[in-house]
């Protein structure tokens, strides 16, 4: 769709006008995010909340931006590892074009926000399918439902609907942009 979905357009639009969604991002909004698009997405809003660029930041936490990885030189990719943002599928590939699943989306805005400093600031929601959850991905659940927008506290991500999480769920360009921006 040429537009995010009516229950998005509110912060989608918001995430553009902060300068967090690339032009390159600005389209298929319904579609599943890929592992290299969420990366580019992470490291512009660290590079937007800290005010300095990825480069910067490696630098001053010691870290080259250099890369075990045999398929991609994508630079966002990169610095989202080199930040502990993002890990390979195995230790050689990333999987730039892969899918994430809505699991995997918490493991990675949690360690952007760790970067952050994102205060938790509500309870963790309970979700009915939380037995599902992998055990790598449950505390990052718990995080990213408990960090909550100043402005209209809603958790930087909840569930799907009927006090489910859905941890094995596609993660939508969207759904992305929403939780950065609840992030920023």
């Amino acid at each position: 769709a040429a537009t995010a979905a009516d229950w998005a357009r509110e912060e989608v639009d918001g995430a553009i006008r902060s300068g967090l969604v690339p032009p390159a991002l600005q389209s298929g909004y319904q579609s599943k995010i890929t592992r290299a698009e969420f990366a580019h997405l992470a490291v512009v809003l660290v590079e937007q909340v800290t005010g300095s660029s990825a480069d910067r930041l490696l630098e001053g936490l010691g870290r080259e931006m250099d890369s075990p990885f045999q398929d991609t030189r994508d630079p966002y990719v990169l610095a989202a590892y080199a930040l502990g943002i993002v890990n390979g599928r195995t230790k050689t590939t990333f999987d730039p074009d892969g899918s994430i699943t809505r699991q995997e989306a918490a493991a990675m805005l949690t360690r952007a926000a760790n970067i952050l400093g994102a205060p938790v600031n509500g309870n963790a929601k309970e979700f009915r399918d939380s037995g599902q959850f992998a055990p790598w991905a449950a505390e990052a659940i718990a995080y990213v439902s408990s960090v909550r927008t100043p402005d209209t506290n809603q958790p930087v991500m909840g569930g799907v609907g009927g006090k489910q999480f859905d941890p094995f769920g596609t993660y939508t360009r969207e759904q992305a942009f929403i939780t950065a921006y609840r992030l920023l």
